[in-house]
């Protein structure tokens, strides 16, 4: 318990989350979970990621090395 204190009040963390949550608001997450996947926003749960990445997959493939 000590150790998560000392990190949740540490001031090199603050930097870290208000980074994200800047990162987040920019990109119009209104709040956890959120996920983005190819640019499409996915909020709340239940989601399954397995299912969406899988979704996306089938529309646009990876690309390997040549």
């Amino acid at each position: 318990m000590e150790e998560f204190v000392e990190c949740v009040s540490a001031v090199r963390t603050d930097s870290i989350v208000e980074a994200d949550l800047a990162a987040a608001t920019r990109l119009g997450a209104p709040g956890t979970p959120t996920v983005l996947v190819n640019g499409e926003m996915y909020l709340g749960n239940p989601f399954r990621f397995a299912d969406i990445v899988e979704r996306h997959l089938a529309t646009t493939p990876l690309e390997g090395p040549s």
